[in-house]
């Protein structure tokens, strides 16, 4: 009997408060019947099922309400499939987190460096402007990357002068990167340059899966 409260239609709802509600209403029901002491392992499954899920709506909400979008001109089935950036969102925008990145960077353009640096090892932090669109909104969204055990290896100029650093790295010490963001470009940019004082917190960054996982246990 317990699954069928699993058979929520998401597309039913009108926005995702209404979704949320329903959460709550379902949790509120399993609660005024069954006690939370009662060994049943298909009643615990629900009861995180349904946990998780409301944790993730209110911080959906949250950013909503970061970005100024108005919850009624959400898709539902749409709002399902952004899970992944829209928990993204949420780290960088409300929690102020630090994500990391195991992917390599192989340059970054319209850089000032000295060939004397060719082969060292080298720290860079760089500001880059992404637009995101999201339910028909398009967000001007700010990153503050720190790249980690990187070493310069070429510097090279393109057409206009401009000139583009190639990275390489060793298996030993691989290269990673860290990432902040802002929908402030001058809040972006005063974070590029404090970077250097904080190094030890965008160090300590946990990949947006490791933080996902955190999220869901409650942790964040």
């Amino acid at each position: 009997m317990f699954m069928t409260f699993y058979n929520v239609d998401m597309e039913k709802a009108k926005n995702i408060n209404d979704l949320l509600e329903e959460y709550e209403r379902m949790e509120a029901i399993i609660d005024l019947f069954f006690k939370k002491d009662v060994e049943n392992k298909e009643l615990e499954e629900l009861r995180r099922w349904l946990t998780v899920s409301i944790n993730y709506f209110r911080r959906f909400q949250k950013v909503l309400s970061t970005l100024k979008i108005k919850d009624e001109k959400i898709n539902i089935k749409e709002a399902e499939e952004k899970e992944f950036l829209i928990e993204k969102l949420y780290l960088l925008l409300i929690e102020n987190g630090k994500i990391r990145s195991n992917q390599k960077i192989k340059s970054i353009n319209d850089v000032e460096i000295d060939k004397a640096v060719i082969g060292e090892p080298i720290f860079v932090v760089y500001v880059n402007e992404q637009n995101i669109d999201l339910f028909g909104n398009v967000i001007t969204f700010y990153m503050v990357s720190s790249i980690f055990n990187a070493i310069a290896e070429d510097i090279k100029k393109d057409e206009n002068g401009k000139k583009k650093l190639l990275f390489s790295d060793t298996d030993s010490n691989p290269m990673y990167r860290v990432y902040s963001g802002f929908l402030n470009k001058k809040e972006a940019e005063k974070e590029e340059k404090r970077v250097i004082n904080k190094i030890e917190e965008y160090k300590e960054a946990k990949t947006l899966e490791e933080y996902l996982e955190q999220l869901r246990e409650g942790i964040v």
